[in-house]
């Protein structure tokens, strides 16, 4: 990988060794994650496999959520948000709405990343989900 970690230095390494043009919003192997997914996520184009993206489990104390993502993308911020309704989504604040229990950096410029949303005595329902964004100025 290339040493600056951004969607256009990903593409360009990659088309480089598949011979094909990348963009962002395309879908190069059909797994339904678009390239600029792929590259939130930290995984090549071209791989897909059960389990890619955000894997989602009940603890003992919360909602355990583990996925890939680049240690320090110069155009993306993770933005981590919850409903209760799937209608309304609210900003999942990393003090208050969650922490990170656990890092494991790899070599190649990725972490991965183990966090914890907590659960709240009478909860009856809470969905997350996560976006990657370009950073706000």
């Amino acid at each position: 990988m290339p040493a600056e970690i951004s969607f256009a230095a990903w593409s360009s390494y990659h088309q480089s060794r598949l011979g094909v043009p990348l963009e962002s919003g395309s879908d190069y192997n059909g797994d339904g994650f678009s390239n600029q997914d792929s590259y939130a996520l930290a995984q090549p184009p071209g791989v897909s496999f059960p389990g890619m993206g955000v894997q989602f489990r009940v603890g003992d104390t919360g909602i355990l959520a583990e996925h890939d993502r680049w240690i320090d993308p110069s155009d993306l911020d993770y933005i981590y948000e919850f409903s209760d309704d799937l209608q309304t989504w609210q900003f999942a604040d990393p003090i208050l709405d969650f922490e990170r229990i656990h890092t494991t950096r790899f070599d190649d410029g990725r972490e991965r990343v183990l966090l914890r949303f907590p659960l709240y005595e009478g909860q009856s329902r809470r969905y997350y989900r996560l976006s990657a964004q370009p950073p706000e100025d």
